[in-house]
């Protein structure tokens, strides 16, 4: 093993450099001169790394304070040179760099008297390079800026809630439910929530905590002041430190009362809507573009039978027919106007059945043709009644014909009586009217 005694002065100085360019902070030691001031009198580690200065430049600016920027001074001047004797301080200030860029650093200072010469005193420190940490500082803080800004003015309720269930909101939040932000400080978000939604609520954000959810979406009911319901779209993260420990739930929270109302009034008169169209004896379909059945009431089920929807409509007719064609203006969007068609078609027991359909084209929001409803009526019994019904009054109108030619022939008949009956009187006058004739001459 070398022994330190045989390196020269020489190696120990180029040692020296190798050294002090692979360490990034710098040690220091000032001494007081006649006037007070202190001036550097030994420097070690990355000087020219940290204040692109030459260890000799610096000795030149005599103290590093030099190049402290004008609004740390004081700092400077109060911290380290202003550390009395037997003490120890430090301090965060800038400096700037020889390139003209500034930088923080951590300066620390213990003060010490000389013990050869105690009038003079030294000071004892070390200058490390923090402007890494200060600018990620800068930049936590600006996102802390932002993120404070964008909780406090989002037009949607946001909520940070801890662990424990404690919240702190923004005013969307309080405006939502009535509170100012006063009455919500300190308040649980279980005494604000619907009493029916707290365990479903308690057992999502469980999921986050033990890490088996990133996000939970769900919606709930919050009380408002006034005590109305308020529903609500929610959102919940957990945010967790470096650790990996939670720290608080951040949650948005979005009015959806009046898309709620809207969707139970809609329910409540689909539901009377259905009841209506169970309860009407008419059978009604609804058909996709493919003529395929995907609606029907319970008329309908009773006339096809349970397994008629997916099935096309032509499964149930009967023969060849046209009904295709008369409906496919309904279909190519030529026509808006309800269709009539009679149809044949398969009753589920096997009978053929004569139906009679009014048709009119469906459409989405979008105004695209998504298929057709029907309303059909059997109309089998009543056009047997009228054929029968037309049967008889053409024998009736054979049978009256029939009996207006024979009371034709009676008339003539009677006529012909009559004029033979006038006849005979006539000429039975005329002999009456000649025998007085003749009996008035013989009296003569």
């Amino acid at each position: 093993m070398e022994k330190k005694g045989s390196i020269n002065q020489d190696d120990q100085e180029e040692r020296f450099r190798y050294i002090s360019s692979s360490i990034s902070d710098i040690s220091y030691s000032c001494r007081t001169e006649p006037n007070g001031s202190y001036a550097v009198d030994w420097l070690y580690g990355a000087v020219e790394k940290m204040t692109a200065y030459s260890t000799d430049e610096l000795f030149e600016l005599k103290c590093w304070g030099k190049l402290v920027i004008a609004e740390d001074l004081p700092v400077f001047n109060t911290h380290i040179t202003g550390t009395a004797p037997g003490l120890s301080d430090t301090c965060e200030l800038r400096l700037k760099r020889k390139d003209g860029q500034v930088i923080w650093i951590q300066a620390s200072a213990q003060c010490v008297k000389d013990k050869k010469h105690p009038e003079i005193t030294v000071l004892y420190g070390a200058l490390v390079d923090i402007s890494e940490r200060k600018n990620a500082e800068a930049a936590l803080r600006q996102s802390e800026k932002k993120f404070r800004n964008l909780f406090e003015h989002s037009p949607i309720g946001t909520s940070m809630t801890r662990v424990d269930g404690t919240i702190h909101v923004n005013k969307a939040f309080c405006d939502l439910l009535g509170y100012s932000e006063t009455e919500l400080m300190g308040k649980k978000w279980q005494e604000i929530s619907h009493p029916d939604d707290i365990q479903k609520t308690s057992e999502l954000l469980t999921k986050l905590l033990e890490g088996k959810s990133n996000e939970v979406r769900f919606e709930k009911r919050y009380i408002h002041k006034n005590g109305k319901v308020i529903w609500a779209d929610v959102s919940t993260f957990l945010e967790r430190d470096l650790d990996g420990l939670p720290e608080y739930y951040i949650t948005a929270v979005n009015d959806i009362t009046e898309r709620r109302l809207a969707e139970e009034a809609l329910r409540a008169v689909s539901s009377r809507n259905e009841a209506i169209l169970e309860s009407v004896p008419d059978i009604i379909m609804e058909v996709d573009v493919n003529k395929i059945y995907t609606w029907t009431n319970h008329a309908g089920n009773t006339f096809f039978g349970d397994d008629v929807l997916g099935k096309e409509a032509a499964f149930y007719f009967v023969g060849e027919q046209e009904t295709y064609n008369i409906v496919k203006p309904l279909f190519n969007g030529s026509a808006d106007h309800i269709i009539y068609v009679e149809s044949w078609q398969r009753r589920r027991d096997g009978e053929n059945r004569l139906l009679a359909w009014w048709c009119r084209t469906l459409k989405n929001n979008n105004g695209v043709i998504t298929g057709t409803l029907s309303a059909a009526q059997d109309i089998t019994d009543r056009k047997h009644a009228e054929a029968e019904l037309i049967k008889i009054k053409k024998e009736l109108e054979v049978l009256v014909e029939e009996k207006t030619k024979e009371l034709k022939e009676r008339v003539a008949e009677l006529e012909r009586f009559h004029n033979a009956t006038i006849d005979r009187e006539f000429r039975i006058k005329e002999l009456r009217d000649e025998i007085a004739r003749l009996k008035e001459n013989r009296k003569n």
